[in-house]
């Protein structure tokens, strides 16, 4: 029986180092440190709003994206697209109604602005898109600014995240009511 156990403690000791000596194997070597490169990160790519005559003063929806610190952010509603913007991918933000960033930082470390249906009719009114009883598609660019006047990336590499707006403007709703 004093047999077993040693042999039972044995391979429990074997197996501890053998889990410690791999889990090292994870370490990098020691060299240069690697800047970290921040990065933007939208909660969606697209939005659908619906704007009639009994939700015009409501709320469209929420716009929220990871907090980077140090970081200054623009906000661009245009109706071009990024493909049409930005047809060698270089990250290029098209001309459009700019949005000041009134966004809180919540709990989770996230960035919310919250985008009315007024905001939305008015971006509408100032590309001179057609606003009752139409559909539009709206285009919203995200871009961050370091401290140092650096880009902040997308996930692709790129200095802007962009989200669709799929709007539809009831009968009778213009940005003047």
């Amino acid at each position: 029986m004093k047999k077993i156990q040693t042999t039972i403690f044995r391979l429990m000791a074997f197996a501890a180092v053998l889990l410690a000596w791999t889990a090292c194997g994870d370490v990098e070597q020691e060299g240069t440190p690697q800047p970290r490169v921040q990065e933007i990160t939208v909660e969606s790519e697209e939005y659908y709003v619906q704007i009639s005559t009994e939700n015009v003063d409501d709320y469209a929806f929420i716009y929220r994206w990871f907090h980077l610190d140090g970081v200054t952010w623009n906000i661009t509603v245009s109706d071009i697209s990024p493909e049409e913007a930005d047809p060698d991918n270089t990250g290029a933000v098209p001309d459009g109604v700019e949005i000041a960033d009134q966004s809180i930082l919540t709990y989770n470390d996230v960035r919310e602005l919250q985008i009315n249906n007024r905001d939305i009719l008015g971006c509408l009114q100032q590309l001179g898109l057609p606003q009752a009883d139409s559909q539009a598609t709206l285009y919203l660019y995200l871009t961050g600014t370091n401290a140092d006047g650096t880009s902040i990336l997308a996930a692709d590499g790129l200095p802007s995240c962009c989200s669709t707006i799929y709007v539809t403007v009831g009968p009778g709703v213009t940005a003047g009511e």
